[in-house]
C-alpha cells in the first residue's frame, strides 16, 4: 500500500517568535508573583521561596519551550495507510 503524509496547509495562529514571547512573559510573571509574595508567605524563609519560585518558573518554562520547539518543525509526520485514505474518500464523496 502507498503511504500518504498528512499535511496541514493552515497558517499558524501566532508566529513562533510571538508565541515564544507570550509564553516567556507568562512564566516571568509567575516568577515575579512568587518573588513579591515571598515576604507575605514567610519572613524567615523569604530567600528560599525566591529560589523555589524562580526554579519552578524556569523549569516549567523550559519544559514548555522544548515541547513548543519540537512542534514547530517536527522530524517526522503522521503516516496514513492508502486503504484508509480510499475508505475516507468513499465515505465523504458527494452522492
Amino acid at each position: 500500500f502507498q503511504h500518504y503524509y498528512i499535511t496541514n496547509n493552515l497558517r499558524m495562529a501566532l508566529s513562533p517568535p510571538v508565541a515564544i514571547t507570550i509564553g516567556t512573559l507568562f512564566w516571568v510573571a509567575f516568577a515575579l508573583i512568587g518573588f513579591f509574595s515571598a515576604a507575605r508567605i514567610s519572613k524567615e524563609n523569604t530567600q528560599l521561596i525566591w529560589v523555589m519560585s524562580f526554579l519552578t518558573a524556569f523549569c516549567c518554562w523550559l519544559s514548555w519551550f522544548c515541547t513548543y520547539a519540537a512542534q514547530i518543525n517536527p522530524l517526522i509526520g503522521p503516516e496514513i495507510n492508502g486503504a484508509i485514505v480510499m475508505y475516507y474518500r468513499a465515505q465523504n464523496s458527494p452522492s
